[in-house]
């Protein structure tokens, strides 16, 4: 598969002699912008050579939004910048050698093969991302078949009974909204063009093919690795509706508050083991519709760690699993919800020097088909009572129905 940076293509000043056979690219879209290109094929990254050569020949690949939109990839970079990916993609087990990976598993990280790499990536501002956009039609109302509190009851009264228990501490449900919709391009269109203008500290993301997606905007993220020796993590647990002036202040609610602290210990006692942690005073995040308890957390390293380890270290806190962790492997599964496809999943792109960012997949739309999903879950501890929990869900969606436009 050939890959190009349209901005930031991955080049050596000079091309290093290899050894190995040759063959003439095949790719009928590289070709046409070149007379012809030789690329090495064996345990070479092919996508480094390449680059090279287009800089030489003086070669440009601009972005193709119909090709975006029918598969392609989007994550927040930046508060001002996106990263993009578009054109033939491969699956793999891990990040190619010196290559720019996206990390898009389920939320119980059974997939074989998690990371994707496209043919063509770029970084685009926000505002050059709405211009690209173009013109977007509304789209038809979606079909909405409302959650099941039945269901979710099931859950909350066997959550309460393994804490009675003393099996775990706190454990996450999760509810979801079906309905149906066209989910043509001209949807993916209109759902991109609402989540790039949206306000506020979210991190835009989605991943899609001809047939299923995901897009969302998440205010949390699993970790940034700004570099090879310091990760930013966060806790995000205890929510509030903005207008909701029936509850406590979340500073002054002690089941919000134990909540949140149930993650804060869990993320340090991970990162402990690898370096120096430091957490920031427990503040309030605040949305458009919601409101958050917010921890920031930040470890140096004593030795730099692959971007997969930290994953699988981390994910998930006990904001979308189970706390203690220990009895997490025992209980998830059978209190999650296997239709629940990528919410709550790990989100990410690991970059060429081995750094990279990891959000986590909620306040998100899936679709299948013309069958779209709508995710949202709660924090459950010793204190939680069903209704203020089910109220919390549905502001969730309700949020995400609002960022969406829907």
């Amino acid at each position: 598969m050939a890959h190009h940076d349209e901005y930031e293509p991955l080049f050596p000043k000079s091309l290093p002699k290899v050894n190995v056979p040759f063959y003439h690219c095949s790719d009928i879209d590289f070709c046409e912008r070149i007379p012809f290109i030789l690329t090495p094929f064996a345990n070479c990254n092919i996508a480094y050579y390449r680059d090279a050569l287009l800089m030489f020949l003086g070669a440009s690949v601009g972005f193709d939004v119909e090709r975006f939109l029918k598969q392609g990839i989007v994550i927040a970079i930046s508060p001002t910048e996106l990263l993009l990916g578009w054109g033939e993609m491969e699956f793999s087990a891990g990040p190619f050698e010196n290559s720019r990976a996206f990390y898009v598993p389920d939320f119980f990280l059974k997939n074989e093969e998690p990371f994707v790499h496209f043919e063509y990536t770029t970084k685009m501002s926000r505002e050059d991302f709405v211009e690209n956009m173009g013109f977007v039609e509304i789209p038809a109302a979606i079909r909405w078949q409302t959650a099941s509190p039945l269901f979710f009851k099931e859950q909350f009264l066997y959550i309460k009974e393994l804490i009675s228990l003393g099996e775990i501490k706190k454990a996450v449900s999760v509810s979801f909204e079906k309905g149906e919709a066209k989910t043509d391009i001209d949807f993916k269109r209109y759902l991109l063009s609402q989540l790039v203008r949206s306000e506020g500290p979210q991190k835009m993301y989605g991943f899609w093919n001809a047939n299923e997606g995901i897009l969302g905007l998440t205010p949390e993220i699993l970790f940034d690795m700004k570099n090879k020796y310091l990760i930013q993590s966060m806790a995000l647990a205890g929510t509030r509706g903005r207008d909701d002036k029936k509850r406590l202040p979340l500073l002054s609610d002690n089941k919000e508050l134990n909540e949140h602290y149930l993650v804060i210990d869990d993320i340090v006692h991970v990162l402990e083991l690898w370096g120096v942690v430091k957490t920031q005073p427990t503040e309030i995040l605040t949305l458009p519709h919601l409101e958050h308890l917010k921890t920031e957390i930040e470890c140096k390293l004593r030795q730099p760690k692959e971007f997969i380890d930290i994953v699988k270290a981390l994910h998930p806190t006990p904001a979308l699993g189970i706390s203690p962790r220990s009895a997490a492997q025992k209980w998830l599964e059978q209190i999650g919800i296997e239709e629940r496809g990528r919410f709550g999943a790990p989100f990410g792109v690991r970059f060429e020097d081995g750094t990279g960012v990891c959000l986590v997949a909620i306040r998100n739309l899936q679709w299948n088909g013309n069958k779209v999903l709508l995710g949202a879950g709660s924090g459950i501890v010793r204190e939680s009572e069903f209704d203020r929990e089910w109220d919390e869900q549905r502001a969730k969606r309700e949020s995400v129905k609002k960022l969406l436009g829907l």
